[in-house]
């Protein structure tokens, strides 16, 4: 059913002008393509943003690594090593030229090597230096500006691997750290991108062409894209230099993934409606016009709540995050305007050329049997579950007998109108019939249940999830950077490539080496340190690299017996850093050493300590502006409210399910630290896009239904666009596995599993029982419908009942009261939702345990209320049920359907301004309201 138009006069405008506009949209939008492919520049142009924009800047780590660079000349935390490894042993030409090469660096013999500040070699050949085998492998630490690229510091370390230490020759296996892994995961990203891309339009186009068993409305998703995608890469970078912010080259998988998703589920929202009109047998320019005044307000909110959640990642403090979230914020942005433009004009254009020839058939049809309907005088609707004839005995006319009766005419007029709804809004009838039986309150609390509890399970894994930095690791196993770490844990401990630098500062701590040796031993014995390197390796004469110039300080190298960036490897680090106070006390330093940790691991620990602070920061910000948004959509407090908690809920469990697959499953200790962050904001985000789709038409129809009857109506034809989407978007993150990266392959899992999670128990199941389950208070502070005013109410009955206005109101209430009693409470309150407040509080008052009673006695009691004889309290009788008739949503079906056969006469007055109907004999009604009927409009509330 198309909304309420005059309600979205926006709306309104707006389509007429995007249908006036529908053949200059698609040049218009063809022409900002060529105008920004040559005047902006490309997202792969984009420079690479430094190693510390991924991990926490100015915490205590990094100040660590600023002190010690001032007091020893350089830390030792580095970015960069080259690995050697012979398994039959290193040669000595090999061990040589490493200590030759760290002595040509220190001494700078070497031009070529100017940019490397300080190499430190190390070998497992060496006495003293604890090792898993003896003589196999050497690694040599590099420093260099933290000013160079990665780039340029990655290719100086292996000018140094060839030029110094003779690279195969010298069993260079290869250059690693965490600078030349992240180089290496760009290089990843740039090999996968093409394929993604490749893989993103064939996907697009089966989605679309399954979903909609054609061929032209999967062309008119990837025209979209594509436009979309050609003005993203530009506008991107051009945005990111304007505000100078890189975009990470991490995220542009990510970006391309979302735009193309984003861009498909705006795209099906669209064609959904318009197939749904042209088969009801619309015009191709009317049904393109009411379809944009429908999905339009919907894809606009929608985009502004993706937009806005993603943006709320700028409430972060890690500049990886702060760059991110714009970054996706900017690219909803782009496929929302491109969606809300491009698409609505093709249809516009093409209009049911675009699916196929069944479509177009079944609209000729529906139009014919329209043009049918119009020259025929609308029979009266038979009353769906009406009473038999009143039965005489009195235990049947009231008790529990007559109640159970009365309020089993609810199903059964239920079950009897969905039949007549399906038909109306071009839905299969069994969808209809499941949907309206899955919407009845035990039934829906049954399924809220079962889907609550389910999500809540899955979320409850966790409470066990692990976050780490994976450099390294995420690699693929053949690659050059882990290759080498690899073979330096082989041949010493899986620490050894960023030791943990324990710095103490003291005046005159250099002098104390019997304590500084006893420490080095306390050290050593701490679970999960594999290796202490401190004073006591320091070489009289040698550069000092352990021990200051100026005596005032001293520090170790503290190698750990885990993965330096993973989970376990920050637990060991923070055992460690809570026990140093009390070991420098049991060496004999006294209290008065200040410590300071600086290492990768410490910079780990600061990184994930960082990215829980901020996700309680940006779950706050993200959440509050879902909720903001959604109020401001639905104009109501408490639906929003559970429909974030349910998106959240979704979430949690995606994330749990995520946690036991990699950490349990696969082995994994941890997930890569970003990976929940980035994958909570976007899902949250996703939640709320779908809650628009998904409760804006049960918003729409709940103006013109019973609740639950909207939520029939609306799930089947929501069900399967938001299928599509959800399909769509779930297999476009999905692709991101392409990537051979472990950190993507998480991130493609947690977004895709998230968003079949939300599709099809979310938004698919729980939702819709929670609204059914909240029922009117879903609305609160405001109102499902807005009744007519009393006024205007008691106006119709005065006319048909031809009497004045205090006549009339009189009538109105004897009416009401005794209707009251006559139906089941909760009937009753059905009907005083849809009536002003001065009336629903009447017959709110007079409701009570009901008692069948006949027509006769009806208007009896209605008589002895009025004050007037039986004759004169017929004819009001009819006029206030022919007028609550016209004002309510469902004609009061429900109502008629706990009345006996022998009410129908008192159903047909007079139509609005009609002469009032005295006599009793069922009468044609006149063509206004027959087209009030026909249409399930209130002529009253219009």
């Amino acid at each position: 059913m198309p909304m309420n138009q005059r309600r979205h006069p926006i709306a309104r405008a707006y389509a007429a002008v995007v249908i006036l506009l529908r053949p200059v949209i698609p040049l218009a939008w063809i022409a900002a393509v060529v105008w920004a492919t040559i005047a902006l520049p490309d997202l792969a142009s984009a420079p690479t943003a430094p190693l510390e924009d991924l991990a926490a800047k100015n915490g205590a780590a990094s100040q660590a690594q600023a002190r010690a660079t001032k007091r020893f000349g350089f830390p030792l935390s580095t970015e960069t090593a080259v690995v050697q490894r012979n398994p039959r042993g290193l040669s000595r030409d090999a061990l040589r030229r490493q200590l030759l090469g760290a002595r040509a660096v220190f001494a700078h013999d070497d031009p070529a090597l100017s940019d490397i500040r300080a190499a430190l070699p190390i070998s497992n050949a060496a006495r003293g230096i604890p090792a898993r085998e003896h003589g196999t492998t050497g690694v040599t630490y590099l420093f260099m500006p933290p000013s160079l690229s990665l780039e340029t510091s990655t290719a100086e370390a292996h000018r140094y691997a060839n030029r110094a230490l003779g690279g195969p020759r010298g069993s260079v296996v290869g250059v690693t750290g965490a600078g030349p892994a992240r180089l290496a995961q760009f290089d990843e990203i740039e090999h996968s991108l093409p394929i993604i891309e490749a893989a993103s339009i064939v996907l697009i186009f089966v989605v679309v062409a399954i979903a909609f068993r054609s061929l032209g409305a999967p062309l008119v998703a990837l025209v979209t894209a594509a436009i979309t995608f050609l003005l993203a890469i530009r506008i991107l970078p051009w945005a990111g230099e304007q505000a100078n912010v890189t975009v990470p080259k991490e995220v542009q998988p990510i970006i391309v993934v979302l735009l193309l998703g984003l861009v498909t589920d705006y795209t099906i929202f669209f064609l959904s409606g318009m197939r749904r009109r042209l088969r009801l047998g619309e015009p191709r320019v009317a049904a393109a016009r009411a379809t944009v005044v429908e999905v339009a307000p919907i894809v606009f909110t929608a985009g502004l709540i993706v937009a806005a959640g993603t943006a709320a990642l700028v409430a972060g403090k890690l500049e990886f995050f702060r760059a991110f979230g714009p970054g996706l914020a900017l690219t909803t942005v782009i496929s929302m305007v491109v969606a809300i433009t491009l698409v609505p004009a093709l249809v516009g254009l093409f209009g049911g050329r675009l699916f196929g020839k069944r479509v177009r058939e079944d609209g000729e049809r529906a139009a014919r049997e329209a043009h049918v309907q119009q020259g025929r005088v609308a029979e009266e609707p038979a009353r769906p579950g009406a009473e038999s004839t009143e039965d005489s005995a009195p235990f049947f006319r009231r008790g529990p007998l007559a109640r159970l009766a009365l309020r089993l005419t609810r199903p059964v007029t239920a079950m009897r109108r969905a039949p007549e709804l399906a038909h109306e809004h071009g839905t299969a009838p069994w969808r209809l019939f499941v949907a309206r039986i899955a919407a009845s309150p035990p039934v829906a609390l049954v399924i809220a249940i079962v889907a609550i509890a389910a999500l809540a399970f899955a979320a409850s894994q966790v409470r066990d999830t692990k976050l780490g930095l994976t450099f390294i690791q995420s690699l693929p196993a053949k690659n050059e950077v882990r290759r080498a770490a690899d073979a330096a844990q082989q041949g010493f401990a899986p620490g050894i490539l960023a030791p943990t630098e324990v710095d103490l500062e003291q005046p005159g701590i250099a002098a104390r080496r019997a304590q500084l040796a006893t420490l080095q031993d306390l050290i050593a014995r701490q679970r999960g340190v594999s290796a202490v390197l401190g004073p006591r390796e320091q070489i009289q004469g040698a550069p000092p690299v352990t021990l200051a110039r100026d005596g005032g300080g001293a520090r170790y190298a503290v190698v750990l017996d885990e993965e330096p960036l993973g989970a376990h490897a920050i637990d060991r680090f923070r055992d460690l850093r809570d026990a140093m106070p009390g070991l420098t006390r049991q060496a004999g330093l006294g209290p008065g050493v200040r410590l300071s940790f600086g290492g990768q691991t410490a910079l780990a620990d600061d990184t994930v300590t960082r990215v829980l602070d901020d996700l309680k920061r940006v779950a706050v910000v993200a959440i509050a502006v879902n909720v903001i948004l959604l109020v401001v959509f639905m104009r109501a407090l408490v639906a929003p409210l559970y429909l974030v908690a349910s998106s959240v809920l979704g979430l949690l469990a995606s994330l749990g399910i995520t946690t036991f697959l990699f950490q349990e499953v696969v082995g994994n200790e941890d997930l890569t630290y970003y990976v929940p962050f980035a994958a909570a904001v976007l899902l949250v985000a996703l939640g709320s896009d779908y809650n628009v789709f998904v409760a804006g038409r049960i918003w729409e129809e709940g103006r013109r239904h019973r609740l639950r009857e909207a939520i029939a109506v609306a799930m089947p034809a929501a069900a399967r666009a938001v299928t599509a989407a959800g399909l769509a978007l779930a297999a476009s993150f999905a692709l991101l596995a392409i990537v051979p990266l472990r950190s993507f392959r998480e991130f493609a899992f947690v977004m895709a599993a998230g968003v079949l999670v939300d599709t099809f128990v979310v938004r698919s199941m729980l939702v819709p029982a929670l609204t059914s389950l909240f029922g009117e208070v879903a609305w609160w502070p405001g109102r499902r419908m807005k009744p007519a005013r009393t006024t205007d109410l008691i106006e119709r009955v005065g006319l048909r009942a031809g009497v004045g206005p205090a006549e009339a109101e009189r009538a109105t209430r004897a009416a009401l009261c005794t209707l009251a009693e006559r139906i089941t409470r909760k009937e009753t309150h059905a009907l005083a939702r849809q009536l002003p407040p001065p009336l629903a509080d009447h017959i709110r008052e007079a409701a009570r345990r009901p008692e069948r009673f006949g027509a006769d006695e009806f208007v009896h009691r209605m008589g002895e209320r009025e004050g007037v004889p039986d004759a004169t309290a017929r004819a009001h009788a009819r006029a206030v049920l022919t007028t609550l008739e016209d004002a309510t949503t469902d004609r009061l079906a429900y109502v008629r359907a706990q009345l006996s056969e022998d009410y129908e006469p008192l159903f047909h007055g007079a139509a609005d301004g009609a002469e009032p109907a005295t006599d009793p004999t069922p009468t044609a009604p006149d063509p206004p309201r027959t087209e009030a009927r026909a249409t399930g409009r209130s002529t009253l509330r219009d």
